[in-house]
């Protein structure tokens, strides 16, 4: 499938840059060893909230569900 060319404008990423790129489907059973079902740690502003929602929603499309138990830790 062809970037657009408008996306292409925003991140400079084009056709020729990911011509030979997997699939998310073929990368997502990549993925998934980083997330055994248990507490991972990962940083970032709102990572519980709308990134490990999305990447676990975007695997389960691809028929490899994601299991994960979200934990929130603060630090000052």
């Amino acid at each position: 499938m062809p970037n657009d060319p408008q996306a292409t404008k925003v991140h400079g990423i084009t056709d020729e840059h990911v011509k030979d790129a997997k699939t998310f489907g073929q990368l997502a059973k990549e993925v998934k060893p980083f997330f055994p079902g248990h507490q991972v740690a990962i940083g970032g502003y709102n990572v519980i909230g709308f990134n490990i929602k999305v990447l676990a929603y975007e695997m389960d499309w691809v028929g490899v569900p994601l299991i994960y138990k979200p934990t929130i830790m603060s630090m000052r």
